[in-house]
């Protein structure tokens, strides 16, 4: 139809797409891409973070690193660290009746060093870097001060019976124990098994980060 003959004509012109062009809206992922810059850029297109099941940090993206992270756990020996972690609470709950036994006052700050020696015995010993090192290390903590604790106070009864301390010892049994720990319980000794409990779990595995993997 010609528009001159078309008594509307005069208000329309024939269309030509070249006369339409719409700007250009920034899709999310372009607007995202010019918000974090270039070195986050390349982070793009990988999927939701993943993260380690036994370790509840990110899974590492780089084969490499996934590599590495991969020998660092065939080196633990979870076993052995068990091992290294009842000796250290062994050697911890007798070093506390020991200096309990010389200053005759029962410390329970020697708790925490408890906590310290049997972390650091399953860390060093285990080469742990799962969790589960830092689990087994705050039970043996625990253990440790409760045998510590154990033996402190059998040492003050020995004494004020004027029974020989091996000798005591050697006398212990389940019931005994458990009258003990009972009749001599304070609000206190929980703040020291608490405190056993994290430093034993803290200091029992290594916690890698992704920059130590990637310098190593």
């Amino acid at each position: 139809m010609d528009a001159s003959n078309d008594p509307k004509g005069s208000k329309f012109k024939v269309f030509q797409p070249s006369d339409l062009s719409f700007p250009k809206d920034n899709t999310p992922e372009q607007e995202d891409s010019e918000v974090r810059g270039p070195e986050t850029q390349s982070l793009q297109g990988q999927g939701p973070e993943v993260r380690d099941p036994q370790t509840n940090r990110p899974q590492v993206p780089n084969p490499a690193l996934k590599l590495t992270l991969a020998v660092l756990r065939s080196e633990q020996n979870l076993a052995m660290g068990v091992f290294a972690g009842f000796v250290a609470a062994i050697a911890g709950a007798a070093a506390w009746g020991v200096v309990t036994a010389y200053a005759e006052y029962q410390i329970g700050w020697m708790a925490i060093g408890i906590g310290f020696i049997v972390g650091f015995a399953v860390r060093i010993v285990g080469k742990g870097i799962d969790t589960s090192f830092g689990v087994i290390s705050a039970v043996l903590s625990l253990f440790g001060c409760v045998l510590g604790n154990l033996w402190t106070m059998t040492y003050f009864i020995a004494a004020q019976q004027g029974v020989p301390l091996l000798k005591a010892v050697s006398q212990l049994n389940p019931d005994i124990a458990v009258k003990i720990m009972v009749s001599t319980f304070n609000y206190m000794d929980l703040v020291f098994y608490g405190l056993a409990l994290y430093f034993g779990y803290k200091y029992g595995f290594r916690q890698i980060t992704e920059d130590e993997l990637k310098q190593s």
